[in-house]
Parts: structure tokens; sequence; C-alpha cells
């Protein structure tokens, strides 16, 4: 991948250092905006939050990951996000898979096919590095992610529900 992919208003690049705070502002929308799909979600623990910007400085610079952020070119600003790593199994016949992390634009730029090119870009990093299956997890009533992930071609495989244990019905 070119450090930068231009197209009319957006450019999408890999994240810079500089560019961290941005990432984690973006993080953290997409955090809250999960919450209104599902309020049932587990959050992220203070330790992680005090440490979130540690991981992304140190996956900038790892060869396994692959940060990108949206730049609108008229404004200067980062208006999106997309992270993707790459995972080693023992375990499954697909030794080496390609995981989505987080996707995020900024909701005055959704519906623009940016989500795509993103995605797109990830997963040219993917096959340069001999990943075949890809997986990404999205909230349970997060109807806009279903609807873009199945119109990508994903389809959900794995269902993980939640409950507390003083809620869960013995009888």
């Amino acid at each position: 991948m070119d450090d930068a992919i231009s197209s009319n208003q957006y450019r999408i690049r890999r994240a810079k250092e500089s560019d961290v705070p941005h990432i984690i502002q973006m993080r953290m929308e997409l955090e809250s905006y999960l919450d209104t799909c599902n309020p049932n979600l587990w959050h992220v623990s203070p330790d992680q939050m005090n440490s979130i910007e540690q991981k992304y400085q140190e996956s900038i610079f790892d060869s396994r990951y692959m940060i990108l952020v949206v730049v609108d070119e008229e404004t200067s600003e980062i208006i999106g996000m997309a992270t993707g790593r790459i995972i080693h199994h023992e375990m499954f016949m697909h030794k080496i898979t390609g995981k989505i992390d987080d996707v995020w634009i900024d909701t005055n730029h959704r519906h623009k096919g940016l989500c795509r090119r993103l995605i797109q870009e990830i997963c040219i990093f993917f096959k340069h590095n001999g990943v075949k299956q890809l997986t990404l997890e999205y909230v349970s009533g997060n109807e806009n992610a279903a609807l873009v992930w199945q119109k990508m071609g994903f389809e959900p495989v794995i269902i993980i529900a939640n409950g507390y244990i003083d809620s869960i019905k013995n009888d």
C-alpha cells in the first residue's frame, strides 16, 4: 500500500504516532455508540483505558497490525479509522487469519464508501501476509454494522451471549 490513497475529498493512509490521540478519541466514540446499540455490552476496564495509548503506539510499528486513518482533505481532520491484525493459530486449520478489530467513520462522513475503502486496504495488507480467512465481531443490536458487514460478504458464524450470574434461571 502506498502511504496515501487519494480519492476526491478523502485520503486513506497508514496511521502515524501523531494520530494516536485521534484514534483513541474515535475508539471512545465507537464504544459510546456500541453502548447505545446494546447496553449489556462489556466495557473496557480502567486498566486497559490507562494503557490504550501505549497499545496503539506499539501497534503502529508492529508488523502484525494495520492501522489506517481517513483524512478529510478539505479540513485536514482525521474522520475515520480502521484496525486489523494478523493472528496465528495452533489449533485451527487456518494457521493464520486476519481480524478486523475496530472501524469508525465520523457520523457526518458516513454513506460515502469509506468503510469499504478501509476494509479493501486492510485486505490488501492481509493478502500480502498470506491471510485467506478473515473474522470480525459486531455488537448484537448494531443493525448498521450487520448490514455493512453482510453486504461485504461477512456471515455470522458464532453467537456470544452474556448474562449476569444472579439472573440465570435454574428451573
